[in-house]
């Protein structure tokens, strides 16, 4: 009888309890707010986010169904593998096994997928290792930056273009100096002889093929130029 708690003692047990149980219930309803909060994030990121295990894209958000066209549904019967572009395929499993096994990647990497319809998409894919289920997967955000790369190719051919003009400015430039000495020669030529000479239309079908060949050179230089040219 000595080890019963008294009256005092039995009262703040219960008031600790109840403490204990307001605690549990705050922390309980906090983690359900935190959940709704994070999960009114993914469902409304611009970007597609997702989680990946066995190969197998599992918890997508809206995004990464309309970025790659499919269903969730239809995504837990699809390699991942099999979205990726076939000759990007086998740089992103390199990477993906890297990942798994820690060591240190760049955040981020680019590759193509290939959505429902067919089409190459550009995607920017940032991974981290998680564990899902109590299994190694994947937490991915993927990044559509198509637009982005368009803007890369446009710009990558307009440098080019100006290394054309450029160079061919150059040859022109020595080209017509050519052109200009054999017309200079040919001209000379036939102020020299009469127009009687079995020749002379001859030099006058020079020069003509000159001036053709100075304008061919002034519409390359405007291919190269877009149309601009001196």
């Amino acid at each position: 009888m000595e080890n019963e708690p008294n009256y005092e003692e039995l009262q703040r047990r219960i008031k600790a309890l109840e403490r204990d149980a307001v605690e549990r219930k705050r922390a309980a309803g906090a983690l359900r707010e935190n959940g709704k909060r994070y999960r009114v994030l993914v469902e409304n990121a611009n970007d597609a986010i997702f989680v990946t295990q066995d190969n197998v894209i599992k918890f997508p958000n809206p995004k990464t169904e309309d970025m790659i066209g499919y269903s969730a549904d239809e995504l837990l019967e699809i390699p991942f593998t099999e979205l990726v572009h076939p000759d990007d395929r086998e740089m992103v499993l390199e990477r993906n096994n890297r990942n798994f096994d820690g060591e240190e990647l760049p955040d981020t990497y680019a590759f193509r997928i290939i959505d429902r319809d067919g089409e190459e998409v550009w995607v920017q894919l940032n991974p981290v290792p998680i564990t899902w289920g109590d299994q190694p997967a994947m937490l991915n955000v993927l990044r559509d930056i198509t637009s982005q790369k368009r803007i890369e190719a446009k710009l990558e051919q307009a440098q080019k273009m100006e290394a054309i003009g450029t160079l061919a400015s150059g040859i022109a430039h020595h080209f017509n100096n050519l052109l200009m000495g054999i017309q200079g020669n040919a001209s000379l030529m036939r102020l020299a002889l009469d127009s009687s000479f079995s020749e002379y239309e001859k030099l006058r079908n020079i020069e003509q093929y000159v001036q053709e060949g100075t304008e061919l050179t002034k519409q390359l230089l405007g291919v190269a130029r877009e149309g601009k040219y001196e």
